[in-house]
């Protein structure tokens, strides 16, 4: 049986407050890349995402 316990990571890219987080845990892998930008003294917030089930991951075929 298949397990995989929960981890996550944050990392500041250290341009404009851009933060990157990996989460694993045993359904999905999650990619996240959070902007913070302030216009016109408005903080401003944009998302990109990308989960990969983990159900549709095929394992890596070890070489002999």
């Amino acid at each position: 049986m298949r397990k995989i316990e929960f981890r996550g990571v944050v990392i500041d890219l250290g341009i404009n407050d851009m933060e990157l987080h990996v989460n694993v845990n045993d359904e999905s892998v999650g990619i996240i890349i959070d902007l913070y930008q302030n216009k016109d003294g408005d903080p401003v917030y944009q998302e990109w995402s990308s989960v990969i089930d983990i159900d549709d991951l095929t394992p890596k075929e070890e070489s002999e």
